[in-house]
Formats: structure tokens, C-alpha cells, sequence
């Protein structure tokens, strides 16, 4: 009788003990909001990390200013996922267990390494430069930041044929060590036999295959334009080697959006004069919150711009601030799975969203926006050409 009393009270005490072993991570509500932030601060993207890493922190400050978010202060936790899949995934299952709002990650090849962990935990996370098959293949437990690539690819590609009638032919290099840039350059590709180009065989750069060699090979297709996607070392590299075997009309030239970044210009400022730019953002505006963060950011970083990707990582924290107060959202850890699932409906879409430099509409957890040609002039600075609705 003892003896089974006994036992009675060791399983009691054991199940207590699992409890508290698995019991989500302690409530967040009426304490700070605390966001999770994940990113390659660390490796070769860290550069463009470090300027989203700034912008989401100061869009941060921006609501503590104003009260915080539902009278709670904002306060933002860093991940460094080293742009490694096996520490991205450890990163966002540690982040998923202390946080309702998950912001990132970072790179198409690291959204789709981790997110099959927060598809199986039900939550939900906000994620910039992925492609359009992680946002088909997870949805709808990730935002994608970015706008439709496969729509700005066509509007640009048109403008830009349009304002050089004589370009017949296209050679597309590009950087496949992400599925990011794949797809581009299979966008590209796709709008150029649309349009009624020749499209030469792609041609890869990076990994192992040099910029010289990819010179070589794009200059012996004879094209009239060169797209290049890739690092902004590859953009660079191509730029210089595409000019030594002749090249010198820059404008023959058009780098992917990422090229809108102050590390890319101040590099190329002497050999970029004339090169185009598609993109997807428009920091070309007097939007008086983005004028603000452009003057912090430069204050920050002697004198230079902020890059592209600091844009949608703003306006992340906005798609949050509306997600926790039209839903009277907590943080609570023991209401999370519940939180996670109105974050998914809401989501799902929205009409003329105020982003801080332009207006989004999102369907089906996809931003949907204008398109834009850009273009360097001989110092360096990008300037807009036209805006493509």
C-alpha cells in the first residue's frame, strides 16, 4: 500500500517537473514587446545585415517615441544566423520559443532551411530576400517583405528595352549560390524571349567560376545588354571585366536591386556612370518618416545612404504594430499558438498598406507594388528613370 502511495506521489511529481520543463517561455505581456530579429551578421551578407540590423531597431525607437506599440515599449533581440543553415535553424527554434513576433530571417537558401521548423510549430515569420517558391511552398507562415520579383522584372525590362531600342540581344550573368538570384536570372531570361530578344545562355559567376572567364563568355555572345545579379563584389567585378574587353557604354549594362546600396557605389562611382538599376523600392521620395531615418542612418554611417533592404524591414515592424493592435495581440507565451494563428489570417492581404516610402498592396502574404528603372550618373549616385505602377 505504501509502495504504491509512493509511486502515486513520484508520477505526480514527475508530470509537475515535465510541465515546467516544456512550459513556453515566460509571458511577455504587460512587460516590454520583445521581438526576435534574425540575421547574417556574420559572413558575406553582413554588410547588408548590419544597415536591416539599423533599420529595424531605429523603426523601433520610432514607435517608443510615440508610446510604444498598444502602450508597450518595442525592444528587438538579435540572431545571428552566420548565413549557416544548421545555426539558422537552431536560431529560429530558440527564437520561436521566447518570442510571438519573428522577424527574418535573412537569404532565400536560409528561409528554406528554417522554415519547415515554423511551419511545424504553427508560427509565423516575417522574411525578405526569398524567392517566390519559398513563399508558395510555406505560406501561410511567412510574409514575404519584398515585392513580386517576377513582375518587376517584366515592367523594367520593357522600360529599359524602350529607352534603348538598339538592344536586340541579352547575356544574363549571375551568382547561383542563392535561389534568390536563380530565379532572377530566370526571370530575366523569361521576360527577355517575351519582349522578342535573343537570350544567350545564362552564364554563372561566383563560386568557383571567375569574373574574367564570365566576361569572356558574355563577350563572345556579341549581346547589346549584360544583366548582372549576384554580390555586390560580383556586380563590381563583372562591371570592370565587361569594360576591359570593350564594354564601355555603361548603359548596356543593369544590375538587380541590390546594387541600390552605398557600399556597391562608392566602389564602382568611377566605372558605373550610365548602368541601369531595376528595382522594387523607391528611396528617391520625401516621405517625411523615410527623410528622418535617411538623416539617422547617415549620422551613423559618415555620410552614406542607407541601402535597399533597410526599406521593407521598416515597414515590418508597421505590418506588426497593425497585426498586435487590430488583433489584441499579448506576447503571452501560453496564448502563442493562438497569436501566431490571427497573425496568419491577418496577413493574408491588404489594400494600400503606408509603407515608408511607397504603398503596398498584399495578396496571398505576397507585397504587390510599383516597379522602378534606375540609373547611375558619373559620380556614382543613383537616380530614378520612370516608375512602373
Amino acid at each position: 500500500m505504501l509502495r504504491r502511495k509512493f509511486i502515486k506521489i513520484l508520477a505526480v511529481a514527475l508530470f509537475a517537473t515535465m510541465a515546467v520543463l516544456y512550459r513556453p517561455a515566460s509571458s511577455e505581456a504587460a512587460e516590454d514587446w520583445n521581438f526576435a530579429l534574425l540575421l547574417p551578421l556574420t559572413g558575406p551578407f553582413a554588410s547588408w545585415a548590419e544597415g536591416v540590423q539599423f533599420a529595424v531597431h531605429w523603426a523601433a525607437e520610432e514607435a517608443n517615441k510615440a508610446g510604444g506599440i498598444d502602450g508597450r515599449m518595442v525592444k528587438i533581440t538579435d540572431y545571428d544566423t552566420a548565413l549557416d543553415p544548421a545555426t539558422a535553424v537552431a536560431r529560429i527554434n530558440e527564437a520561436m520559443r521566447e518570442h510571438t513576433i519573428i522577424l527574418g530571417p535573412f537569404a532565400s537558401g536560409i528561409v528554406s532551411a528554417t522554415m519547415p521548423a515554423v511551419q511545424r510549430a504553427g508560427a509565423f515569420a516575417y522574411v525578405a530576400n526569398s524567392g517566390e517558391q519559398a513563399v508558395e511552398r510555406f505560406r501561410p507562415h511567412l510574409f514575404n517583405l519584398w515585392t513580386d520579383f517576377g513582375e518587376a522584372v517584366e515592367k523594367t525590362m520593357a522600360g529599359y528595352v524602350k529607352l534603348n531600342p538598339d538592344v536586340k540581344s541579352i547575356a544574363v550573368i549571375y551568382n547561383p549560390m542563392d535561389e534568390f538570384w536563380v530565379r532572377f536570372a530566370k526571370f530575366q531570361e523569361n521576360s527577355g524571349n517575351s519582349l522578342g530578344l535573343k537570350v544567350h545562355p545564362l552564364i554563372e559567376i561566383g563560386q568557383g567560376a571567375s569574373a574574367a572567364a564570365a566576361a569572356t563568355k558574355a563577350m563572345s555572345y556579341n549581346a547589346d545588354a549584360y544583366f548582372v545579379t549576384g554580390l555586390n563584389q560580383d556586380m563590381i567585378d563583372s562591371l570592370l571585366e565587361l569594360g576591359r574587353r570593350g564594354v564601355t557604354d555603361q548603359r548596356r549594362i543593369m544590375f538587380y536591386p541590390l546594387a541600390d546600396d552605398p557600399a556597391f557605389a562608392e566602389v564602382a562611382q568611377n566605372v558605373v556612370d550610365g548602368a541601369y538599376v531595376w528595382n522594387v523600392f523607391n528611396r528617391f521620395n520625401d516621405n517625411p518618416r523615410w527623410t528622418a531615418f535617411t538623416a539617422d542612418y547617415q549620422a551613423a554611417h559618415d555620410g552614406l545612404d542607407p541601402g535597399l533592404l533597410t526599406i521593407p524591414y521598416i515597414d515590418a515592424v508597421s505590418f506588426v504594430r497593425q497585426a498586435i493592435e487590430q488583433n489584441g495581440l499579448t506576447g503571452d507565451a501560453d496564448k502563442r499558438q493562438d497569436e501566431w494563428a490571427k497573425i496568419i489570417k491577418f496577413m493574408a492581404g491588404t489594400e494600400n498598406f503606408p509603407g515608408v516610402t511607397q504603398s503596398y498592396n498584399v495578396i496571398d502574404y505576397q507585397m504587390h507594388g510599383p516597379a522602378y528603372l534606375m540609373q547611375f550618373d558619373k559620380n556614382g549616385k543613383l537616380g530614378l528613370v520612370e516608375e512602373y505602377q
